[in-house]
């Protein structure tokens, strides 16, 4: 019934402007069908691109939205409806390619856009389910600000601000962000069969099209499967670019089962895979306790943190605090270095950081590692901390505690 109403309101418009008005304010404040958005595009059928832009996002479910494309091909020649259909894929990309299940990623959306005001309420929804289930949970806390907030780095017109419960989503304006989800896979996950690996790797082999693109159907499937580290490490030498390297390990970070291998020697500390600004950048967007491998510590070739009292700084005084921990349990002293921009020297992480980092020292702290114990990643207190810092399961006796 209120959709005949709307049906009738859209009919008796005068002109197109007006209609163009009507979608918009529709496109944020109702869902639709698909059949309401083809019954919509039919009426007038040389608005199809601009019905099926600014409602794209208020269709629910992604094979729905997908049925839509096909409409701006009606009646058209295959160079015109190819045309048509990739102007569309670009327009409505921001939820084209979001991937609720899999959000982890980099996001700069134009809010006036409906297209991209929708991949930000959709961007909002997920992170505030995974916090409240966190906090309900008393999850392992790995976010940039200790707030459990998986949105890091986040901007709203370029001017750094915090994603909280009272932040209201403007209808205009930039907002820019990294989504970092911190959810491990199942305890029972296995990654896919060799075959099928090889089978991925030849198509990437294979195929002509842009690595970057390459990645982004990656991502699209991402939730329909798990695989191993060796398995990534296989696909990434086959990416020859930096940036789309960087970009498979954002997107299937959270899909291996064996995610102790990930942050070693062997893949994200290899020179092969990634240069040191590569991991910085990285670093960056996922931040430094979710690259955090207290078990292969030893492979950090050097950590570069920064100290202070601001609120963005907690996780990378929670990386130091976790350093102190292990140095404290193993008599071993790191190699440091404290740089307060007026002088760089040799520094002893006091043994009170073991309780907790100090908010009032200013600077820059370089460390490194090495464990004077046999296999350390072996001992009971390096699983311990991984389960207090990073929430990864503590094995004990074949009964698996997991506190994410």
């Amino acid at each position: 019934l209120r959709f005949m109403f709307l049906t009738k309101v859209w009919e008796g418009l005068p002109n197109e402007e007006q209609r163009l008005q009507l979608l918009l304010a529709c496109s944020k404040d109702l869902l639709f069908s698909n059949a309401q958005v083809k019954k919509l595009s039919e009426i007038t059928h040389f608005l199809v691109h601009e019905v099926i832009r600014c409602l794209f996002s208020s269709v629910e479910g992604k094979t729905s939205r997908l049925l839509l494309c096909s409409q701006v091909a009606r009646g058209r020649s295959e160079a015109e409806a190819t045309a048509m259909l990739n102007t569309l894929a670009r327009d409505v990309s921001s939820t084209l390619w979001l991937h609720e299940d899999n959000p982890t990623g980099h996001y700069r959306l134009d809010l006036s856009s409906p297209t991209h005001f929708g991949a930000a309420e959709r961007l909002m929804l997920a992170n505030a389910w995974q916090v409240q289930c966190a906090r309900a949970e008393n999850y392992c806390d790995t976010s940039q600000k200790g707030n459990y907030c998986f949105w890091r780095n986040e901007t709203y017109n370029d001017v750094a601000f915090t994603c909280g419960p009272d932040w209201i989503l403007p209808d205009r304006g930039v907002l820019e962000l990294d989504y970092a989800s911190n959810l491990l896979p199942p305890a029972l996950a296995q990654g896919m069969e060799d075959t099928r690996a090889q089978a991925v790797a030849d198509a990437f082999a294979q195929s002509g099209i842009q690595d970057m693109r390459k990645v982004r159907a990656l991502k699209f499937l991402s939730t329909r499967f798990w695989i191993t580290a060796s398995q990534m490490r296989s696909w990434l030498i086959l990416l020859p670019t930096w940036e789309a390297r960087e970009e498979l390990l954002v997107v299937l970070w959270k899909r291996v089962v064996d995610y102790t291998n990930v942050v070693d020697r062997s893949l994200f500390y290899n020179p092969k895979f990634f240069r040191e600004g590569d991991r910085a950048h990285l670093f960056h967007r996922l931040g430094h306790l979710n690259l955090l491998n207290p078990l292969k510590i030893e492979d950090i070739v050097k950590y570069r943190l920064q100290l202070g009292p601001q609120e963005i700084l907690w996780e990378q005084r929670r990386v130091v605090f976790a350093i102190a921990l292990i140095s404290s349990r193993e008599h071993s002293a790191p190699d440091a270095t404290f740089d307060d921009k007026v002088s760089k020297k040799e520094f002893v992480i006091p043994a009170t950081w073991e309780k907790g980092v100090p908010t009032d020292l200013v600077g820059y702290l370089q460390v490194s590692y090495r464990s004077d114990h046999g296999r350390p990643e072996q001992s009971g207190h390096r699983k311990e901390i991984c389960q207090q810092f990073v929430g990864w399961p503590l094995v004990i006796d074949g009964e698996e505690s997991r506190k994410r």
